[in-house]
């Protein structure tokens, strides 16, 4: 399994070879190679980590990051307490 999966990281990293950071995620996340999901789990943990850390009420640290992420306070809560 595993040489499966080093094939595939060096068929990406050839794909992206010569890009900038950005231009390699644009590059994959236009073609459906990046979770979009995932990448906003990401952020929201990041997101409500910084917020928190800054003093900010958990409840108006998700609705700041739902809003900033156009989606639900229930996607984002979901996404903060399902770890």
């Amino acid at each position: 399994m595993a040489a499966y999966r080093d094939e595939l990281v060096t068929h990406v990293v050839r794909a992206v070879d010569g890009m900038s950071s950005a231009e390699a995620v644009e590059f994959l996340w236009n073609r459906g190679l990046l979770d979009r999901r995932g990448v906003e789990a990401e952020v929201a943990r990041e997101e409500m980590e910084r917020l928190t850390r800054e003093g900010m009420p958990r409840c108006r640290a998700m609705e700041e990051i739902a809003e900033r992420l156009c989606c639900s306070y229930e996607k984002i809560r979901g996404f903060i307490y399902s770890k």
